[in-house]
């Protein structure tokens, strides 16, 4: 930083123009956005080496994951249908199955009875009713997903 004027490194961007505007009583918002769509740009244009290599290492990561998400998922699959089967919920050291039986969610439209529900007690026919089915959520142990 040099007084008031920072440079911000590898692209030389000055921002104080940006300074001078967060200085003033008043924000002018166009100049706000224009300076990040500024800001976006430069950060674009100096990244575009490492968002190529980004995407080739992507692409070669989910080639070699492939076989292995296939796995998983034959293996979710075995966990979902065995916990659907018994209707109840699993746990061991590696993760956890939690069986949700089938309900129903109640809600209301709240815009259609807005100001209505106080004096009006026939507001059930505004009540909608939406069926929740049965549903398996899968957690495992230690690996963060």
């Amino acid at each position: 930083m040099t007084g008031n004027k920072v440079i911000i490194p590898e692209s030389g961007f000055d921002t104080s123009q940006v300074d001078a505007l967060a200085a003033a009583d008043t924000i002018d918002l166009e100049a706000e956005f224009a300076t990040i769509q500024t800001l976006k740009r430069s950060l674009s244009e100096h990244t575009k080496c490492i968002d190529y290599e980004i995407k080739k290492l992507a692409a070669y990561r989910a080639s070699i994951a492939q076989p292995y998400d296939e796995a998983i998922e034959f293996h979710t699959k075995n966990i979902e249908n065995a916990v659907l089967q018994d209707a109840k919920s699993f746990k061991c050291d590696y993760g956890k199955a939690t069986y949700r039986r089938e309900s129903e969610r109640t809600s209301w439209d709240n815009k259609a009875l807005l100001g209505y529900a106080a004096a009006h007690p026939e507001i059930e026919q505004f009540r909608k009713v939406t069926p929740v089915k049965t549903a398996v959520m899968i957690s495992f142990e230690g690996d963060g997903q």
